[in-house]
């Protein structure tokens, strides 16, 4: 598996452990200083879960706990907890964030991964339920904050990522993520702000 993220976009994208587990987070309603020590907070307990955890249902009710722990009354994080498996297998738990994006080549039309019953965020109380899919060979999965989705223009439409999903299966992974963030900023009519991260993964065994 290949995995490509841009740098400086500000939300945390992290990825660890012994198969590869990776997860997207976001953290709401915390700004500024206390926003930084929840989100990092989140990313120490995500390293640790990941390598003591056997299940990544597991993971998730362990980064629940410290969340808890130090959150403000109205404060709580969304995930998307993600682990590659060798055999081709990924699994999911989505703890109240958007669904990846599946990218398959030869002109199949992209879609949302269906991560199962919405799940609550972090910090108020997450069940850990997993669900999982099978993907191919050359096959592509977009994560993403919601910075990317929810960018508006300047009629107030949001961003048509569906519509920009051919720029994501470009051979190179990095111009692949470079043509969508010109496209963002196209669209908006703005540079992208720091509360857009992606990362593009692509299945590479033969």
């Amino acid at each position: 598996m290949q995995l490509s993220a841009p740098t400086g976009l500000g939300e945390p994208t992290c990825t660890d452990a012994r198969a590869t587990r990776g997860g997207s987070t976001r953290t709401t309603r915390a700004k500024g200083l206390e926003a930084v020590q929840l989100a990092g907070t989140v990313l120490a307990a995500f390293r640790k879960a990941a390598f003591e955890q056997p299940a990544l249902d597991g993971v998730a009710t362990e980064l629940d706990r410290p969340v808890r722990a130090v959150a403000g009354d109205e404060d709580f994080v969304t995930a998307l907890l993600v682990e590659f498996r060798p055999d081709g297998t990924v699994r999911f738990v989505n703890c109240g964030h958007h669904p990846p994006l599946l990218l398959s080549p030869h002109g199949v039309p992209p879609r949302f991964v269906d991560t199962g019953e919405p799940q609550p965020p972090l910090g108020l109380g997450v069940r850990g339920t997993s669900t999982s899919l099978h993907w191919s060979p050359e096959q592509r999965m977009l994560l993403y904050t919601d910075g990317l989705v929810e960018a508006r223009d300047r009629s107030g439409g949001f961003f048509p990522l569906t519509q920009w999903a051919p720029v994501l299966v470009e051979p190179s992974l990095d111009g692949a993520l470079q043509e969508l963030l010109a496209g963002l900023r196209d669209f908006s009519g703005a540079e992208v702000s720091d509360d857009v991260a992606l990362l593009l993964a692509e299945n590479v065994r033969r």
